[in-house]
């Protein structure tokens, strides 16, 4: 692990003007890239990454037993300490190295979805280096109690620590041994042959029976272009170079797992690939928002039963952020606690309010983790600034990452403030949204963080405004609004338990200006409604308009679970509402309706494009009578956010008379052609929201002021 100075270079570089950003990647590669072929070549490998540490792994073999394995880790560690224990860098910062060694069984798991998948490994190992780092400190070795076990006397100097549990290592003894490699430089070279000409005759048979192309490049080019050089040339980089032919890549390339490893690979990294660009392309420094999430798990559960809760948390969290311009890029697991980071803003997924949509991601995200089994605590912690992007490492061995003063506050502030959403100052001005969302939180110091600024909590708008009604004022100049609103409810009401063909109006909107007063109005309207009538309010927000269906999963939320339920959850509760066999085939007509994957049927793959609107429309009908057997109202609040998806299912809600909506909607946003037609309807009143008499406004001003009167003075 790398010490705090690590944060301190990426900033320096940071503010270094043109340039930095290639001087960083150079910096980056040049130190870590030779601490990573330095356990290259001792035979281990990179497990994890992360900003400031990675994980090595040395796996015991036919060839290579755990008592082996221990003293490469060990020679590792102490060529590491003596070469790269500090680095003097050109912008004036020292960057140290501390190291910790341990030993024991793993347990390895694959987890995600078809999407987005990662890898964890879990078990006592993870968790006895986690507590033997914490115990080293700049340029020392520490090794765990297991390891020592595998150590015969005077191999190394050791100092046993104070605990006496973990130990310093201080250098090799008289007795130390140097482990054989398996190949020797000579053998590696005829190796190198053997795989070369292997792959060729395998993917000469794999091209006969499939034509399918395995990579941007293809083993042809990789074979040619090894064969252009002469014996001498090939034989001198295998020297220089032993590792490049890692079997594990050539086993993707010779199967073909292009597409399968896919997913393992976050979108921006893709997408670079795709186009053929070169890797140094991704390095820039860039304004993102960071979201880190910490889960504390049951120590009561196995190892095995974690990897599940691991698994379940990250699909939540992905899908939380799948389709709101974030890239889940890091889970990792120390002592039975998770760690996710999330990164908004990346290229290719730009969005002016992703403080904001990060907000309301980390909102939903943690909602969705506490529903899950074993859960014990959740926090989260969101900060917005300037951090340096890109892949650093080893040529063979580089991972894409964040690293800045921004990133390590995100990581602080979920540590710090346990069960809460918490965010930076910069966050709170870039999201752009009302300070009700908002507490100010105590202050508590952050390592490695001088001056964090103030931190504060996000709640949700809804919840907020909950709480505001407990206190709310008497709402002024606003009594024809609210007549009409009781007159429309109460008729609505009657006329919905009889068939009748009267026509009478299912939605009421009040269209204003902006700071015209329609959130009051809103608050006062559904503050006054009779508690014996079933109410479903909400608050959209500009991104909500991006995502199809989003605001009729917000109408249905009731009855199928929000999103932060699991998919299985909310296709448990569909299929409880729509009992009837009749159903089972059309049921994945839903499925971007409510974010649910029911099986594909053959119907669905059958029909045109209007076959299946007609289709759809008639199960959602049947939907909405399962779920609405009572009159019910919806309240929505800055209804210009609207998708449009959700308004062509909203227009036929309107018809059955099961429900009232009343909703605001700012003049500010240019409406779509389809909101607009579905506005012209016979069954929307749109009311135009004036500006209070000028009587009213003393009485506005105490309010606003929190006093009983003025000055007659200002009242003027």
């Amino acid at each position: 692990m790398l010490e705090q100075s690590f944060t301190d270079l990426c900033e320096k570089y940071n503010k270094s003007g043109k340039g930095g950003p290639s001087r960083l990647t150079q910096v980056l590669n040049a130190y870590i890239g030779a601490m990573v072929q330095e356990i290259l070549s001792h035979n281990g490998d990179v497990l994890k990454f992360s900003g400031d540490a990675f994980i090595a792994l040395w796996k015991e073999t036919d060839h290579l037993s755990l008592r082996d394995a221990v003293h490469e880790a060990i020679d590792c560690a102490l060529v590491i300490q003596k070469s790269y224990g500090t680095y003097q860098t050109d912008v004036d910062v020292v960057v140290r190295v501390k190291l910790a060694v341990a030993a024991g069984h793993l347990v390895f798991s694959l987890i995600g979805d078809d999407e987005n998948s990662h890898y964890l490994m879990t078990g006592q190992p993870i968790y006895d280096i986690k507590a033997a780092e914490s115990k080293s400190h700049a340029g020392e070795i520490i090794i765990t109690a297991r390891v020592s076990h595998h150590l015969s006397a005077n191999e190394y100097l050791i100092d046993l620590l104070p605990d006496g549990i973990h130990a310093k290592v201080l250098g090799v003894g008289p007795n130390w041994r140097n482990i054989q490699r398996t190949y020797e430089n000579k053998e590696r070279v005829s190796e190198t042959y053997s795989l070369l000409s292997t792959t060729a005759s395998m993917e000469d048979d794999l091209r006969q029976d499939s034509t399918t192309s395995v990579d941007n490049m293809t083993p042809e080019r990789r074979v040619t272009e090894v064969g252009e050089d002469d014996d001498l040339q090939i034989a001198s980089r295998v020297v220089t170079d032993q590792y490049a032919l890692r079997p594990a890549v050539n086993f993707a390339a010779r199967m073909k797992m292009k597409d399968q490893l896919k997913r393992f690979i976050i979108a921006p990294v893709v997408r670079g690939i795709l186009a053929e660009e070169p890797i140094e392309y991704l390095t820039e420094i860039r304004q993102v928002a960071i979201l880190f999430i910490n889960i504390k798990v049951s120590s009561m559960i196995s190892n095995v039963k974690g990897i599940d809760v691991a698994n379940e948390v990250y699909l939540a969290v992905c899908n939380t952020v799948k389709n709101q311009y974030g890239c889940v890029n890091k889970i990792s697991n120390f002592d039975k606690d998770l760690m996710l980071l999330v990164i908004f803003g990346l290229r290719g997924f730009k969005h002016e309010l992703e403080s904001q949509i990060a907000l309301k991601c980390a909102s939903e995200a943690t909602g969705k983790i506490r529903a899950i089994e074993h859960i014990q605590e959740v926090a989260a912690g969101v900060t917005t600034g300037k951090c340096y992007c890109g892949a650093f490492g080893h040529t063979l061995r580089r991972e894409y990452t964040v690293i800045g003063l921004t990133v390590n506050k995100g990581a602080r502030l979920m540590v710090a403030y346990a069960n809460k959403v918490t965010c930076d100052r910069e966050t709170f001005l870039h999201s752009k949204l009302e300070s009700r969302n908002f507490i100010l939180q105590e202050y508590k110091p952050l390592k490695g963080i001088v001056n964090p600024g103030p931190i504060y909590e996000f709640r949700e708008v809804e919840k907020a405004q909950q709480e505001n009604l407990t206190y709310i004022l008497p709402l002024l100049g606003r009594e024809q609004e609210i007549d009409l609103f009781a007159t429309l409810m109460r008729r609505a009401n009657k006329l919905s338990k009889i068939n009748t063909d009267k026509q009478f109006y299912n939605m009421l909107i009040f269209q204003g200006a902006y700071r015209q007063g329609k959130s009051r109005l809103y608050e006062e309207l559904t503050h006054s409604i009779d508690q014996s009538i079933p109410l479903r309010k909400f608050t959209l927000t500009r991104f909500d308009y991006e995502i199809p269906y989003r605001t009729i999963r917000s109408i249905f939320l009731t009855f199928i679970g929000p999103d932060t339920s699991s998919v299985r959850q909310r296709e448990k509760k569909i299929l409880e509402l729509l009992n009837d066999k009749h159903h089972i085939e059309q049921l994945c007509f839903f499925n971007f309706v409510f974010d649910v994957k029911f099986h594909i049927s053959k119907m669905y793959h059958d029909m045109d494009l209007n076959s299946k609107y007609e289709t759809l429309k008639n199960l959602f009908k049947t939907f909405c009578k399962a779920c609405f057997k009572s009159f019910h109202i919806i309240a929505i609040d800055d209804a210009e956010n609207i998708d449009d998806e959700s308004w062509m299912l909203i227009k036929l809600l309107l018809e059955l008379n099961l429900v009232f909506v009343v909703a605001t909607m700012g003049t500010a946003k240019e409406l779509s052609t389809l909101a607009m037609k579905v506005l012209k309807s016979p069954k929307i009143k749109t009311v135009e929201l004036k500006g209070i008499d000028k009587w009213y406004h003393v009485g506005l001003a105490c309010q606003m002021l929190n006093v009983d009167g003025i000055p007659a003075e200002l009242e003027k």
